[in-house]
C-alpha cells in the first residue's frame, strides 16, 4: 500500500477494503506517486499456503487426533488481543458431552399425510409444542429464553464456579408456554 495513505491515517484494512476507490480516486492522486503495483501471483500464492493453508491443515490434524476441544479461556480485552494467547488446561475439570439428543414426535393428517403437530423432547426434560409440525415455530417464544443453559467461571485448577444456572428461567419460560 503506498505510504502517503498511511501518512493520512488510513489504515491497510481501509486502503484493500476500498481498493478500486483509493487506488483511482483523483482525491488521492498525490498519496499514489511514484507507487507501482507489484502484482506477483506466485509470491501470493506462497504466502497464502504458508499463512493459512498450512495452519488450518496443522489445526484440523490436531482436531483429528485429540476430537473435542473442552475449554478456551483467557483474560486479555479484545483491544489487547494482538498476539496468541495462552492456554492452560486444567484437568479437574468434567468431560462436558459434545452428543446431545432430544426426541421429536411428529402427528400426521390421517387423509393427507401432512405434518399438524409435534412434541420435542429435549434431555432436560422440557417438552416443546410445534404446534404447526417440526418445521414451524414453537409455541415457546424463543426471543424470552436465556442464550445459555449455564455460565461457568473456570480457573487453572479446581472444579468450575457457576455464575448463572438459567433452567429455572427456561422451565418457567416453557412451562408458561405450555399451559402448566
Amino acid at each position: 500500500m503506498p505510504a502517503g495513505f498511511l501518512a493520512l491515517g488510513i489504515s491497510a484494512d481501509q486502503f484493500y477494503a476500498s481498493y478500486e476507490y483509493f487506488s483511482t480516486s483523483p482525491d488521492y492522486a498525490k498519496q499514489r506517486v511514484g507507487w507501482n503495483i507489484d502484482y506477483q501471483p506466485q509470491k501470493m500464492a506462497e504466502e497464502i499456503q504458508t499463512r493459512v493453508i498450512v495452519p488450518t491443515l496443522a489445526a484440523d490434524a490436531l482436531f483429528d487426533k485429540l476430537p473435542y476441544l473442552t475449554r478456551l479461556y483467557t483474560t486479555i480485552s479484545p483491544r489487547d488481543m494482538n498476539k496468541d494467547p495462552v492456554f492452560s488446561f486444567n484437568r479437574e475439570l468434567p468431560d462436558v458431552a459434545n452428543v446431545h439428543e432430544a426426541k421429536m414426535r411428529v402427528g400426521c393428517d390421517s387423509v393427507s399425510g401432512a405434518e399438524n403437530s409435534g412434541w420435542l423432547v429435549t434431555e432436560q426434560g422440557w417438552n416443546l409444542n410445534f404446534p404447526r409440525g417440526r418445521f414451524s415455530a414453537p409455541i415457546v417464544d424463543v426471543a424470552k429464553l436465556p442464550a445459555s443453559l449455564r455460565i461457568e467461571q473456570l480457573r487453572e485448577e479446581g472444579a468450575p464456579q457457576l455464575s448463572t444456572d438459567n433452567g429455572t428461567v427456561i422451565t418457567g419460560v416453557v412451562n408458561k408456554a405450555q399451559g402448566y
